[in-house]
């Protein structure tokens, strides 16, 4: 997915880059990075490399899947 297609579908989603040692990071180290701001988002995408990653989230793709949670 590239941050281009996530946008059509959620208005707000950004792309984060990380880089890194070789071999430091793993995928759970990478998922709190792909935060806005240290509030909820949905990961939308996470490419992992040997020496840099890309994480695409978006805060209203994780609001709209809470609201799918509480009508349940």
């Amino acid at each position: 997915m590239t941050l281009r297609e996530a946008q059509k579908l959620w208005d707000d989603a950004i792309v984060t880059t990380i880089t890194y040692k070789p071999g430091t990071m793993t995928e759970d180290g990478l998922k709190p990075l792909g935060q806005h701001w240290n509030t909820p988002a949905k990961i939308l995408f996470m490419k992992i490399g040997k020496c840099s990653s890309r994480i695409i989230s978006s805060r209203l793709a994780y609001e709209s899947e809470q609201r799918q949670l509480v009508e349940l």
